[in-house]
């Protein structure tokens, strides 16, 4: 089944052209009774489909950033191999880089010939770690040491790249999380900064605490403008969405054997503002909603775009890369593992939901951190924010939302029959829209 929803939208301004002949949906077959795989890849019931959906990613320019791992270094981990998707204990590798070199050096100069021999051969502290899967040989993560810390890359793809979605979504399996450049065009993301202004102005304080009280919120995007529409609609989002969260089911009815399809929808739409001094939000998971258990597959993925550039400093969101792959559910997150994607104007993070990741401290006295939320689930998941009273059909059949638009709120049946109204397909019984989708019931 092709993905025809992506190319739903139109809008003033420019956007990353993507046929909607370019996007298949992978099919994820579940079993009656049946748990489903700890995996990222989504199967179906043809042998020729058990493969990656997604060929190997290539080279990427990455973001280098130098973080403490004092979970990750050379001895073995238990995690799940992102390619094989089996239970494993990682299999470790040492070898000579940077900072070996750099202390022989050091040792040279200050002329102690020996210590220099010694180092390569009996300083393990100092030397990279490649931890592989024992199965299938996949190189899981790379560590390159620098005296007590580990380098971790945050792959960055451009959106316009011609097989950026496989890319995405080969980094999501493996990594948990992508940056993509160029997203979003500058006029798009201002236009939304614009228009969430003053939501933002109005907000109160987070009674929870979830929230530090510096950080001021926009919700609801589709009641807000066309501009903040068309960010949720983007094609490659969408196309990201559903290969990785379309599910398809086959059950039977008496002797009839039926195969359904559930495509994703909007779970959530938030814009984030935080302010000079702001706090650090506690590192999280965002699909706890769905009760989720460690290493599951994935409920949901999260998209962050920039609107304001967005740097360490100034609060970029942080991410554990790998930390989606944990099986142990006694192990708490630490701040020392995270790592800030910075993100330029229209640019995202696009991560899955079980990434630990929190919004960072803004330590600037002058620069406000603004971003947009999008935020996607399985379409037999309940949303978090309640899209009905969010965008009511009466709001719907204002702004003219198309059927497309529509479907992505959560107003058509997820099938078989779930989100009937009156025991129709609301698509027929609320917005008289009869069409290929529509659900007979």
């Amino acid at each position: 089944m092709k993905n025809t929803e992506s190319n739903a939208t139109t809008s003033a301004y420019t956007k990353n052209p993507r046929s909607e002949n370019e996007h298949s949906v992978d099919e994820t077959v579940v079993q009656q009774s049946v748990d489903p795989p700890p995996a990222y890849d989504n199967t179906s019931n043809d042998p020729a489909k058990q493969s990656q959906a997604a060929p190997p990613v290539t080279p990427q320019v990455t973001q280098i950033v130098t973080v403490m791992q004092p979970k990750l270094g050379s001895l073995p981990v238990q995690c799940t191999c992102s390619k094989c998707h089996q239970s494993i204990v990682s299999r470790t590798e040492l070898s000579n880089g940077l900072a070996v070199w750099a202390a022989c050096l050091v040792l040279v100069i200050v002329g102690c010939w020996l210590g220099c021999c010694l180092i390569p051969f009996c300083v393990d502290d100092l030397k990279d770690v490649t931890h592989h899967c024992p199965n299938c040989n996949t190189v899981l993560v790379s560590l390159a040491h620098s005296m007590s810390t580990a380098t971790v890359n945050i792959v960055r793809i451009p959106a316009a790249k011609e097989n950026a979605e496989d890319e995405i979504l080969e980094c999501l399996r493996r990594d948990g999380v992508a940056v993509v450049t160029g997203m979003y065009t500058r006029s798009h993301v201002e236009q939304v900064k614009q228009d969430l202004a003053p939501h933002f102005d109005c907000d109160k304080i987070d009674q929870s605490g979830f929230f530090p009280s510096t950080t001021q919120r926009a919700m609801g995007f589709f009641a807000i403008s066309r501009a903040c529409i068309d960010m949720a609609m983007n094609p490659l989002l969408l196309a990201v969405a559903n290969r990785l969260l379309t599910s398809t089911y086959t059950f039977y009815v008496g002797s009839e054997k039926k195969t359904v399809q559930s495509k994703p929808v909007i779970s959530s739409t938030v814009g984030f503002r935080i302010n000079p001094g702001g706090q650090q939000q506690e590192l999280h998971r965002d699909d706890t909603d769905f009760h989720a258990r460690p290493c599951d597959w994935p409920m949901m993925i999260g998209c962050v775009i920039a609107l304001t550039r967005t740097h360490k400093n100034n609060g970029a969101t942080l991410v554990i890369p790998g930390s989606h792959l944990w099986e142990d559910s006694n192990r708490a997150p630490l701040v020392e593992e995270a790592v800030p994607a910075e993100l330029e104007p229209g640019d995202a993070a696009i991560f899955v939901g079980n990434l630990y990741h929190a919004g960072g401290s803004n330590l600037t006295v002058d620069e406000r951190r603004e971003i947009a939320g999008i935020f996607m689930s399985k379409g037999f998941y309940r949303q978090a924010e309640n899209e009905y009273l969010a965008v009511p059909p009466e709001r719907c059949k204002e702004l003219q939302l198309s059927s497309a638009e529509l479907r992505v709120l959560g107003y058509g049946i997820s099938q078989p029959a779930c989100g009937f109204f009156k025991y129709k397909d609301p698509m027929e019984s609320v917005f008289g829209i009869v069409d290929d989708e529509t659900v007979i019931l």
